[in-house]
């Protein structure tokens, strides 16, 4: 089987550089998949959140209804806003 090739485009760019963002209580850089699944601490946060997810699924096939609640800090941390750089 050939192996996929894609072209280089913003996606590709933004994933191996990041882009600034801020949130409701910070500012910081956001990476994309392939980057963040390069460090330990965010395979860890995907693994919790697959986990979440897997219980939560078993839970509605099962009762109809999850009980699996969020994270409260989730929406927290989401990205509301980009920051523009300087110049």
């Amino acid at each position: 089987m050939a192996q996929m090739t894609r072209p280089s485009s913003a996606l590709d760019h933004f994933n191996t550089d990041g882009l600034d963002v801020a949130s409701e209580v910070a500012a910081f850089r956001a990476y994309g998949d392939e980057n963040m699944l390069r460090h330990g601490a965010a395979i860890s946060v995907v693994a919790e959140a697959i986990a979440a997810s897997r219980t939560a699924i078993s839970d509605i096939i099962t009762s109809g209804r999850s009980m699996t609640q969020p994270r409260e800090s989730s929406g927290t941390y989401r990205p509301g806003s980009l920051i523009r750089p300087a110049g």
